[in-house]
């Protein structure tokens, strides 16, 4: 099933979501890991993020004006 979806231009979005806030932790590694082994990280990088995030980081990159509801917490 598709869907006609035309959005009007003068809008300042096109696409608004709620979600999770998150932390995501990334590394590189020289190779993927056998069980039980272990080896060096290459590099370390600490990102806000989250699968909702990151989705409209896609939609934005396509080229779609976005915009992201969130609670931070300090949990």
């Amino acid at each position: 099933m598709r869907f006609n979806l035309s959005f009007p231009k003068n809008k300042p979005f096109e696409v608004v979501v709620m979600g999770l806030n998150s932390v995501d932790f990334l590394t590189v590694i020289p190779e993927f890991p056998t069980l039980n082994s272990k080896m060096r990280i290459r590099q370390f990088s600490k990102q806000g993020g989250g699968q909702v995030a990151t989705a409209l980081v896609a939609l934005a990159r396509w080229g779609i004006k976005t915009k992201y509801i969130g609670k931070i917490g300090g949990d």
